[in-house]
């Protein structure tokens, strides 16, 4: 549902005006988008649990450790509507990239809204309402 290119365009413009590290995962975990490529397809275990209970996951350095391809940061739920969708991370302590995470969660959070709008609107082009 959220489409990788539109993701990472998104994700490597935020990491150069905000110094963060961002990832977007799909709606099974995988790792769609990054400001680091190489994670790209990779299983990410702190979107894992986001997806399960659909709540914020908050990881520290420490609690990293434990966490398949996890590091510090925080892990916000990317819905559209009701719908879970996928999950927005942002690198860091909790404690520093709380706040910005939740605007990066919201700003993906409209990426997925027009996309699905202009899903609709390419598709009521291309074969009218009926």
């Amino acid at each position: 549902m959220i489409d990788g290119v539109a993701a990472q365009a998104i994700v490597d413009d935020i990491a150069e005006r905000l110094g963060v590290r961002v990832n977007v995962m799909d709606d099974h975990g995988v790792i769609i988008a990054s400001s680091d490529r190489s994670r790209v397809g990779g299983l990410h275990e702190g979107a894992l649990r986001v997806l399960r209970t659909g709540r914020l996951f908050a990881v520290t350095s420490e609690e990293a450790l434990a966490l398949t391809g996890t590091l510090a940061g925080v892990n916000m739920p990317l819905r559209l509507g009701n719908e879970l969708v996928g999950v927005v991370g942002v690198s860091g302590e909790p404690s520093i990239v709380g706040e910005i995470a939740q605007a990066i969660a919201r700003m993906a959070e409209l990426m997925v809204i027009q996309q699905a709008f202009l899903g609709e609107a390419g598709w009521r082009h291309r074969y009218g309402s009926r």
